[in-house]
């Protein structure tokens, strides 16, 4: 696959290309998530909005520290697996 087409996949996931690719994505980058969520130091009162949520696979943890959790990403394909309820990378 060429390049351009790669890096715009990987900043607008499309299609079933973009469903494969964003799970990958999850998985590469699950144990790095968990440190930055770890690192938030989360209050109950804490409100959250994470730009770029993916499939919202962080948006669990998340919602388990903070009382008002909302994500949002430009990838309709990633957002329809969110609302399904994202699976583990």
């Amino acid at each position: 696959m060429p390049p351009r087409f790669i890096a715009q996949q990987l900043s607008h996931l499309t299609g079933v290309l973009g469903h494969i690719m964003g799970r990958l994505m999850n998985r590469n980058n699950a144990r790095l998530n968990a440190f930055v969520v770890e690192q938030l130091e989360l209050a109950p009162a804490d409100h959250v909005l994470e730009v770029g949520s993916g499939g919202g696979v962080n948006l669990p943890a998340l919602l388990g520290r903070a009382t008002c959790v909302a994500g949002v990403d430009r990838s309709s394909t990633l957002l329809a697996t969110a609302r399904r309820g994202s699976p583990r990378p």
